[in-house]
């Protein structure tokens, strides 16, 4: 983390040596308030005042980090990009947070931070790559189907996906794969990792939301159908983490309910097929492999744990098809980032504007 800061241009040198001490302040104390990590009344001063700075952007700060970041995976065979979104809650009874906007739920107010991280296979974070944060407006604005993929807040993945393009260039030697959760299950995202004359492809997994309308050899069916009725490739012991209640109660959606942690055992399926273009949108069949992974028994009235992937990664082997679920069992990780933004440094308790 020093090597990186030390790294840092803000354009002046004094500001760039307080960025150095205020960070590893905060860094020696997460969990506590600037006045406690600071030690004393002038440092606590003097961190407000490089925060307030102009010069002091997240870009400055993080430019160099990101850097070494590419470094770092310009060493790996295989590295997979995760990105996904959390929100930040800055409700605050007794003051609304200048530039928070609506979040889910009646009275909740803060930000979106859509982050995208590198890991290796094996689970090791080699750095931050992106992120985006943003605020809604208050006022309802036209359906989201009506109007353009770039004034959509779901173009965020599709920025991610170019992202990890870009990292690829960077790293002709090393495989990155762009890896997303349900919400990244949009057309827009896999056409526009489909390479061509001017730009190579991307190679990215990402998990189902959509029951899509496929073609296979036998004809044109439902995705999950078309996986469902395919021969068991596997079958293995998974962990199955447990989850809180949501904060929102008016998710009804299974996957977001509350379930404890549990032991399981899953059957998991593969094939080839085409995704179609939905119907609102002129475009290709994209050629993709599907991956289901369902539990076999789950527990009495419990919903079965069922994971449908979608990826550009081969599925010839049984080998093939392991490293994919593997893969996908990674993406956990940004929550454990997630997690410790807000759990172990607090960031939606500070109190910034």
């Amino acid at each position: 983390m020093e090597t990186e800061l030390g790294r840092a241009d803000l354009k002046d040198r004094r500001l760039n040596d307080r960025l150095l001490t205020v960070t590893k302040a905060m860094a020696s104390n997460p969990a506590g308030s600037i006045p406690a990590a600071s030690g004393g009344f002038a440092e606590t001063m003097a961190a407000y005042r490089l925060f307030a700075n102009p010069k002091v952007t997240a870009e400055a700060i993080q430019t160099p980090h990101r850097e070494q970041t590419v470094a770092r995976i310009r060493e790996e065979k295989v590295v997979l990009v995760v990105q996904d979104t959390t929100e930040l809650d800055l409700s605050r009874p007794e003051q609304v947070v200048a530039g928070a906007g609506p979040l889910g739920g009646p009275g909740r107010q803060g930000l979106f931070l859509h982050a995208e991280l590198a890991f290796t296979p094996e689970g090791m974070c080699l750095g931050n790559v992106w992120s985006k944060q943003w605020s809604r407006a208050p006022e309802k604005v036209s359906r989201a189907r009506k109007r353009p993929l770039e004034e959509k807040e779901s173009a965020r993945w599709v920025e991610g996906l170019q992202r990890a393009r870009g990292l690829a260039e960077q790293a002709p030697g090393t495989q990155v794969v762009c890896v997303a959760d349900s919400e990244a299950d949009m057309y827009e995202l896999f056409a526009a990792a489909v390479g061509g004359p001017q730009r190579p492809a991307v190679t990215w997994l990402v998990r189902a939301c959509h029951d899509r309308t496929v073609r296979t050899c036998a004809g044109v069916t439902s995705l999950r159908a078309a996986v469902a009725g395919e021969p068991i490739r596997y079958q293995e012991t998974i962990e199955v983490r447990g989850r809180p209640a949501p904060l929102v109660q008016q998710d009804k959606r299974v996957r977001h309910q509350p379930r404890q942690s549990r032991t399981s055992e899953v059957a998991v399926r593969a094939r080839s097929l085409e995704l179609a273009a939905p119907a609102r949108q002129a475009g290709a069949a994209l050629p993709v492999q599907a991956v289901l992974v369902t539990e076999i028994a789950p527990p009495k009235g419990k919903p079965p744990v069922e994971w449908l992937l979608l990826t550009t990664l081969p599925i010839a082997t049984e080998q093939d098809v392991r490293r994919i679920v593997q893969y996908y069992r990674r993406r956990f990780l940004i929550e454990v980032y997630f997690h410790t933004l807000k759990c172990c440094c607090r960031v939606e308790r500070r109190r910034f504007e």
